[in-house]
């Protein structure tokens, strides 16, 4: 009996963590062209949900390879994000 209740605690936190430990999706930005305040405020509060996310998971990502990954998404979004600001205020 103890041997079960032991299996199903384990079982049970290994699936959390599993659960607790999954990659973001990288936001969808708006086009510089088109783009209006109320879309670039909503992209900035996106960005940065998606980068706290993503700090997450390199805390649970178990191996370096899905750290790297993750770090160069993270920069990817990050100089997505910057370029779109750049030709908003560009634009303006």
């Amino acid at each position: 009996m103890l041997k079960k209740v032991a299996v199903v605690v384990v079982a049970c936190t290994l699936s959390s963590v599993s659960l607790a430990c999954s990659k973001p999706d990288q936001p969808a930005l708006p086009t510089a062209d088109s783009a209006v305040l109320a879309q670039m405020v909503k992209a900035q509060k996106e960005v940065n949900k998606y980068l706290k996310q993503s700090e997450k998971y390199l805390k649970c990502a178990r191996t370096t390879r899905l750290q790297n990954r993750m770090v160069d998404e993270m920069k990817l979004v990050g100089n997505n994000y910057n370029k779109l600001v750049q030709d908003y205020k560009a634009r303006s």
